[in-house]
């Protein structure tokens, strides 16, 4: 599905219901709901959330990784298959089997709590189908993931439940883990559309947040002026439904209380080029396909890192005052990349920065949501060492 957490992401037509356009202010439109900033109970302070998926702790070892800028590392991916839960992915085994326990103490040292994420995008649904078809495989399967996240020494789970999901089994199974392990933590990551919210109710009571991925890169499916923004916070029109601002208020309105409710921020940038070699690109957010079908890069193949390097130095960057977000652009046939085309020339990419990660923590902190979960933190880090969107983000929570 759109957005989803691995590699390499796909696309889903999806049908939207519009919500209607928001003022440009750092709110839901009304008073500020008194956040408590990142201090306060676990039920209502702000929760960090940052993803650290296996594949890219050789690029940030556990020992490097930046604790002090999130309040919970999410450790993963392992998957759901029909014999249970869990199992890491085709040839991570041996990565796995140092990555995770050293991240488990370290993060525990460091004073932060950490999640298993269980499923991602590249975990296909059939495991999670057989684990969901009945209450007593529901259980079984609930105990199969206590048992395992309990002997890692994890403090919780995230269901990440992507391809075909079915949010009422989601519902069920949180049920059964929280039976099971009534102090763990329990998140479920959603899309970031608002196209059907109508499982909220069955899913509310069982989970501590549910945070939306709402950082998007847009395929020419029909219905969009251009590329969009991956992780506008306003601005979503009928012709470009999506804001993370829209997604919030579509969760709210469902059932969940804002404390519930957490938002994604992209560390990677989504890039569009001549792919077709017809001498057309897009290079802006609204201005056609130029003969594109999508993204020709994104996620782990576009770190914000790279995007600094490679092209943020020959392209030009706007930073669009209605959306909060930047992007970079460039005529046909694109700049920046690499000698010999990888990673290859691009025309136009939205990503995020550290102006607007610091918009998303005042967002955050002025409607009192309950988390940002960030995918995924090693691809923000530069050369120096530094993970600048992070901190920025870090530093408007505080």
């Amino acid at each position: 599905m759109v957005n989803g957490h691995g590699r390499l992401r796909g696309a889903t037509v999806l049908l939207f219901a519009l919500l209607g356009v928001i003022p440009v202010v750092l709110s839901l439109g009304g008073a500020e709901a008194g956040a408590s900033g990142r201090h306060g109970s676990a039920s209502t302070s702000t929760w960090v959330i940052g993803y650290y998926p296996w594949y890219e702790a050789s690029e940030v070892t556990p020992a490097s990784f930046p604790y002090s800028k999130v309040t919970h590392v999410d450790i993963g991916n392992v998957h759901v298959t029909a014999a249970g839960c869990c199992t890491p992915p085709p040839g991570a085994a041996a990565a796995w089997a140092s990555y995770a326990p050293a991240t488990v103490k370290l993060a525990h040292a460091a004073g932060r709590k950490v999640l298993l994420q269980l499923g991602g995008s590249d975990n296909t649904p059939e495991g999670w189908k057989a684990g969901t078809a009945t209450p007593a495989a529901t259980t079984t399967l609930a105990h199969s993931i206590v048992g395992y996240a309990r002997a890692l020494g994890v403090d919780g789970v995230t269901i990440d439940w992507e391809q075909d999901v079915d949010e009422g089994a989601v519902g069920a199974l949180a049920h059964a883990v929280r039976t099971s392990w009534p102090k763990a933590v329990i998140t479920f990551d959603t899309d970031p559309y608002d196209h059907d919210l109508s499982w909220v109710p069955s899913v509310a009571p069982y989970v501590d947040r549910v945070d939306a991925m709402t950082y998007v890169s847009v395929g020419n499916w029909g219905g969009w002026q251009g590329p969009w923004h991956q992780g506008a916070l306003y601005g979503d029109t009928a012709l470009d439904p999506f804001s993370v601002n829209r997604k919030v208020r579509a969760l709210i309105a469902a059932g969940l209380s804002p404390h519930q409710v957490g938002i994604g921020t992209g560390l990677f940038g989504t890039g569009y080029g001549d792919s077709n070699g017809d001498g057309r690109c897009p290079t802006s957010p609204t201005g056609g396909w130029a003969g594109e079908t999508g993204p020709m890069i994104s996620d782990f193949e576009l770190q914000l890192g790279t995007v600094a390097r490679l092209y943020a130095p020959y392209m030009k960057r706007t930073f669009d005052p209605v959306t909060r977000t930047p992007y970079l652009s460039a005529p046909p046939p694109g700049a920046g990349g690499a000698p010999g085309g990888s990673p290859p020339k691009l025309c136009y990419i939205t990503y995020e920065d550290p102006q607007s990660a610091a918009d998303k923590g005042r967002y955050v902190r002025a409607n009192g949501l309950g988390a940002v979960i960030l995918w995924a933190v090693p691809q923000d880090r530069r050369s120096n060492g530094t993970f600048p969107v992070v901190s920025a983000l870090d530093a408007a929570l505080r």
